[in-house]
């Protein structure tokens, strides 16, 4: 599983891979790490893709948590 380190320092697009398995298995851990990216990337120059990128995966996280109740995507 990736840290939030391992997300600043991958590209955009291996970020999104790894974000979308975790947005699969756990939503709600996938919500707290794309709220962490987005946190620490608020003002940073060249994260756009990134920031879109987390952003999506909390809207995605938050919709699927709430269509679940909090429980696993997958129960």
């Amino acid at each position: 599983m990736y840290t939030l380190e391992n997300y600043l320092s991958t590209s955009a697009e291996d970020a999104k891979t790894s974000l979308k398995g975790l947005l699969a298995n756990n939503p709600e851990q996938a919500l707290t790490m794309a709220n962490s990216i987005l946190e620490a990337t608020q003002n940073s120059e060249g994260r756009k893709t990134l920031r879109k990128t987390a952003s999506s995966i909390a809207r995605q996280a938050t919709k699927t948590i709430s269509n679940h109740g909090g429980q696993n995507a997958r129960s």
